[in-house]
């Protein structure tokens, strides 16, 4: 997945030898990567910093340099995600001309190439269950009563497949806030809000609900909430998912959940809200309701 934009090279950008001082390729890229927050991803980066209190600060910069730009070029600069981590992301960016453009896109989109799953769903290799609907997920959203209504989060949305669906199916829904703490995730669940339910206005935030707390309070909340991340299955994930929602909810507002049956999950709804209880369930996962 990538962004591209298109820059022109000033007279205050070149050197005595009549090309781009160095440095100033460095602050173009930064320019592109501004650029793609707020065109790209639809949330500007000054609000990352002041608002949502996020910064980026580089530790590690690698530049080959293959071609001169010369004075009154207007490159294009692309930008990519090559990996990410727990703790951090590793991005790439490429300066072109107009007549190399489309090789270099194909070589960014290699690294990292997005599919396109039935439904016309968006995801891309490393985020949970990226190559198709994952059951749980499907459960849920065939579950989901008809009424929902006012403002709705998706917390842990993934790629956005629960908020989508919510937003075809349900008419009185006036906005959705989507929270992952994937980043590549939330890049995915943007297009797909995007592309496939643009009826609904919605918001992808790249939060870690279990270290922040979302600022707004909503009339509804649906999440199917991770339960490992490693082997074991560690349901203190879901718990601590569960009370941030229990905090993000109006009075009367209700939260709708899948969980594994197997997951005592329970005795936190009854002690987080004023009532709870179970929809349906099969052979691996249950639907729960809850109210505040």
């Amino acid at each position: 997945m990538t962004f591209r934009t298109q820059l022109r090279y000033r007279f205050g950008d070149i050197d005595a030898a009549g090309i781009a001082y160095y440095p100033k390729l460095l602050h173009y890229f930064h320019c592109a990567f501004e650029d793609w927050w707020k065109d790209g991803l639809g949330h500007p980066y000054p609000e990352l910093i002041a608002r949502d209190r996020l910064g980026m600060p580089a530790v590690r910069l690698e530049a080959e340099f293959f071609a001169p730009v010369l004075y009154g070029d207007e490159p294009f600069v692309h930008v990519g995600v090559l990996s990410v981590g727990n703790t951090s992301v590793e991005f790439g960016f490429w300066m072109t001309r107009g007549d190399d453009v489309e090789e270099v896109v194909a070589a960014l989109e290699v690294v990292n190439p997005p599919l396109i799953l039935d439904g016309g769903y968006l995801t891309v290799p490393g985020i949970f269950s990226h190559e198709h609907v994952d059951a749980g997920s499907l459960m849920l959203a065939d579950n989901l009563p008809a009424d929902l209504k006012g403002h709705v989060a998706d917390f842990g949305a993934g790629w956005g497949y629960l908020s989508v669906r919510l937003a075809l199916a349900s008419t009185k829904v006036t906005s959705i806030d989507l929270f992952d703490a994937s980043f590549s995730a939330c890049i995915a669940a943007k297009a797909n809000m995007s592309n496939l339910a643009a009826n609904v206005e919605s918001r992808v935030q790249w939060y870690d609900l279990l270290e922040e707390k979302p600022e707004h309070r909503y009339d509804a909340i649906i999440m199917n909430p991770p339960f490992h991340q490693t082997r074991a299955a560690e349901p203190s994930i879901g718990e601590g998912m569960i009370k941030a929602a229990a905090a993000s909810l109006k009075l009367g507002g209700r939260l709708f959940m899948v969980a594994n049956c197997a997951l005592a999950y329970e005795p936190v709804l009854q002690a987080s809200f004023a009532r709870s209880g179970e929809i349906v369930r099969d052979g691996k996962f249950k639907i729960l309701w809850a109210v505040r």
